[in-house]
């Protein structure tokens, strides 16, 4: 910045360390740069290189990850709703998308696994019930924090400090979902393993059909925010992110029963699901303490260990079929 535009420093809109997320894809980071009052501001890239991203920060219709927007030297972020009546942001119209779609249906695989697990501690007959249940209160929490975007948004502003780390709202509801899963995994785990001995001599304790819904209603508030979140980093449109959101929902209906049946009748794939919900309380937990860690990563590390157990499956059955055939001779 030369001398002449460091007396107009205070003046025209100024960014510092701006970094910008759609879903988990850094967009751009660490940008600064300075607009003067009568200069202009060209930006020029390919699709999806942040163009509309960007002019949406400026014009205060959305927050960055990180950094800082001024305005005449005072934080949009500070009162945006006044920033937004000095602007006028004339942008596209924005499509369906699939991508947001697949990855509302992929964030929507810890949906599922918890709502079959918990749902096969009940009687068979009101299984179905019950998973129909909490994906519909899933739906509902979905698009009622839609429709609470503003609210959305004021969830990550810094409720106090704790050894340098500001915790917001949505930090406590992460760090509480994590903790959560860790413990009711770790019960599972040990329900699975221990509960037969443990029953030995006394009643078995059978769970309530509401008692199962109000832990499901619990995950459905920390996967619905994981949710709608990413919903709002990938779309500008509130009947985009609707639709994405109603469509991988409508998957997670059709897709439970099937789910459910297959992780009950295989136990192994039951431990595996309980690993996974393990590791995702870890990774809310994480990124409740601002550390993020991709969520391609736990995905692989699962879907890698599915492919192994498949396999095992797959050896298993065949070796039953060769045994029933060589005993019938």
């Amino acid at each position: 910045m030369t001398q002449g535009q460091n007396s107009h420093a205070e003046q025209g809109l100024a960014a510092r360390h701006l970094t910008c997320l759609r879903g988990e894809r850094v967009v751009f980071a660490d940008l600064d740069f300075t607009a003067l009052p009568g200069g202009a501001l060209i930006l020029l890239g390919p699709n999806g290189s942040g163009k509309s991203s960007l002019l949406r920060l400026l014009a205060g219709l959305s927050r960055p990850f990180s950094g800082v927007l001024t305005w005449n030297g005072s934080d949009i972020a500070q009162d945006p709703d006044a920033h937004r009546t000095r602007l006028r942001y004339a942008g596209h119209q924005d499509a369906v998308k699939p991508t947001l779609t697949a990855l509302e249906i992929v964030l929507g695989i810890d949906n599922i696994i918890f709502i079959s697990i918990m749902a096969n501690r009940l009687p068979e007959a009101q299984r179905a019930k019950a998973r129909q249940v909490g994906l519909a209160l899933a739906l509902f929490m979905r698009l009622g924090l839609l429709a609470s975007i503003a609210w959305i948004v004021s969830l990550t502003e810094p409720l106090f400090t704790i050894f340098d780390l500001a915790i917001s709202a949505r930090d406590l509801i992460l760090l509480g979902g994590g903790l959560f899963l860790l413990w009711k995994g770790t019960q599972e785990i040990h329900h699975t393993m221990e509960g037969q001995h443990e029953e030995e001599g006394k009643s078995r304790v059978v769970a309530t059909f509401g008692g199962v819904i109000a832990q499901i209603m619990v995950l459905d508030i920390v996967f619905s925010l994981d949710s709608v979140i990413t919903a709002v980093g990938m779309a500008n449109d509130l009947p985009v992110m609707i639709t994405a959101v109603i469509i991988a929902v409508a998957v997670m209906l059709f897709a439970a029963g099937p789910t459910s049946k297959f992780v009950q009748d295989h136990p192994t794939v039951k431990m595996l699901a309980l690993a996974f919900l393990i590791l995702v309380g870890v990774a809310l937990i994480a990124d409740g303490l601002h550390f993020h860690i991709p969520k391609a990563y736990l995905y692989f590390a699962i879907a890698f260990s599915v492919g192994v157990e498949s396999l095992n499956l797959i050896a298993a059955k065949r070796r039953r079929a060769k045994a029933g055939g060589s005993g019938g001779h």
